[in-house]
């Protein structure tokens, strides 16, 4: 009898890690997706204000550019 109670236990302990799992890669999809937006909505604002040199500036300091994203930058002529 206790071992069909502990099988049990192990059976609800699986199905809630998997519960876990799942809304882990949730909210991080929801993260990644509101970062999105907010990088949109400010770079947005930047470009509408038209201050070149200031966004020149901007994206020069930025950190954390992938060399793809650096690629991009210098062939559109952000980047020197």
């Amino acid at each position: 009898m206790n071992d069909t109670k502990l099988d049990a236990l192990r059976a609800r302990e699986k199905e809630l890690r998997a519960k876990i799992g799942a809304e882990q890669i949730r909210l991080a999809r929801l993260k990644q997706r509101n970062d999105a937006k907010v990088n949109s909505i400010v770079g947005s604002a930047l470009v509408r204000e038209n201050d070149v040199e200031f966004i020149k500036k901007l994206v020069r300091s930025a950190e954390g550019l992938s060399e793809g994203d650096r690629k991009l930058l210098r062939e559109r002529g952000w980047l020197v």
